[in-house]
């Protein structure tokens, strides 16, 4: 084996799915982290060395009907954030203000889902927000400014 080839890069892993491709992000850990970055929304999902996981693909072919069951409790959870940070608070629900930027699959199961989603404001001074869900449940909602 020479010098150069030590250096080598792998070949990219790919996988097509039905929401598009997806490419292998290896961690520092074993674990393997699968990213989408073709649409609107990053979505990043674990996998193996081969291939992602199809749950958490399925899981995200139909996230808009797995938000609308949590939908009303986003609009609170912002409006009393931000009235907690003394932030204008000027909507009635949060898609008037705020656009997904990325979400991040860790457990998607049958009655088992963990997962987070990462807003913007679409409102100077442009704040990301993360929102942690647990099942239906708003777990942790943090502002990176």
């Amino acid at each position: 084996m020479g010098l150069f080839n030590f250096f080598k890069k792998e070949p990219e892993k790919t996988f097509q799915s039905n929401i598009g491709i997806f490419k292998l992000v290896k961690g520092k850990s074993s674990k393997r982290i699968w990213l989408n970055n073709q649409n609107l929304i990053l979505f990043s999902v674990n996998g193996n060395e081969n291939n992602p996981d199809l749950n958490h693909i399925n899981f995200l072919d139909s996230y808009s009907t797995e938000l609308d069951k949590i939908d009303d409790k986003i609009t609170t959870k912002f409006i009393n954030l931000l009235k907690e940070a003394e932030l204008e608070s000027d909507f009635n629900h949060w898609k008037e203000r705020f656009k997904i930027n990325a979400i991040t699959t860790f457990i998607i199961e049958r009655e088992n889902k963990f997962l987070e989603i990462s807003f913007q404001d679409l409102k100077s001074p442009f704040y990301h927000f993360n929102l942690t869900v647990e099942n239906e449940n708003l777990t942790d909602f943090s502002i990176d400014s």
